[in-house]
């Protein structure tokens, strides 16, 4: 069974019985990909256009890219998963 917490998709097991079917699981995954795409981007251009952050503001913007990008990386591999299981 698949919760969804906070828009994130999480599996209870491997072996798990889904409610919903293959296609609107990757279809959610793309959404929500997107929209950590868009923050990613968002963020990086923060990054590239003020240069006048101080150390500590670069590194939290920094530390928020590279939390998105985790989390776009865990719901591309919920994608892989589902469409070639092993």
């Amino acid at each position: 069974m698949i919760q969804l917490e906070s828009g994130e998709i999480r599996f209870k097991s491997n072996q798990a019985i889904f409610d919903l079917n293959d296609s609107s699981i990757i279809q959610k995954c793309n959404e929500i990909k997107q929209e950590y795409m868009t923050m990613m981007d968002d963020i990086h251009s923060l990054l590239i256009n003020y240069e006048d952050l101080s150390n500590n503001q670069k590194l939290e913007f920094c530390n928020s890219e590279r939390y998105y990008m985790r989390m776009y990386m865990k719901h591309t591999m919920i994608k892989v998963n589902k469409c070639c299981p092993d």
